[in-house]
């Protein structure tokens, strides 16, 4: 798994899960069990232009944790995917 710091003082990480290819932010390395889910969702190209800003002003209001593509260009089986949110 790898894991990755943010800038940001709320220290979130992200993680990858390779099956389903969702990442998920939370604040300072917790595990995402038990928190409400937020889905972000953009733009390949978009993605680096606004979810840090997104993510950051998120956590700051609400303890969660937030999904995201973490292979936005990469090809996903729906059925996988569509388990993986629900």
């Amino acid at each position: 798994m790898n894991y990755y710091k943010c800038k940001n003082n709320l220290a979130p990480i992200r993680r990858e899960d390779h099956m389903s290819k969702l990442a998920y932010r939370t604040i300072a390395d917790e595990r995402p069990q038990g928190k409400p889910n937020v889905y972000f969702s953009c733009h390949p190209d978009d993605f680096d232009k606004f979810f840090e800003e997104y993510a950051a002003k998120i956590l700051e209001i609400q303890d969660c944790a937030i999904w995201y593509e973490a292979e936005p260009e990469a090809d996903y089986d729906r059925e996988d995917l569509e388990l993986n949110l629900s």
